[in-house]
């Protein structure tokens, strides 16, 4: 299991692929519409466009507790 921030790497580095700009704002501390953002995404919809996807998004993963005697 991966920790958050290689998560986030993870998936700032497909975006990038499939042509997105990304944006980091680390520990969820960047704001975009009122929610909390690890990642910003943006890629306009075609050359001749001035229209933009746009996506926020708050990585989390899920953790495993360890109990005593395990």
């Amino acid at each position: 299991m991966c920790k958050g921030i290689e998560f986030e790497r993870e998936l700032r580095a497909v975006l990038e692929a499939a042509g997105f700009s990304v944006m980091r704002g680390a520990g969820s501390k960047g704001e975009v519409f009122g929610m909390k953002a690890d990642l910003v995404a943006t890629k306009q919809t075609s050359k001749n466009s001035k229209d933009a996807y746009m996506v926020v998004i708050q990585c989390k993963v899920q953790g495993r507790k360890h109990r005593k005697g395990s």
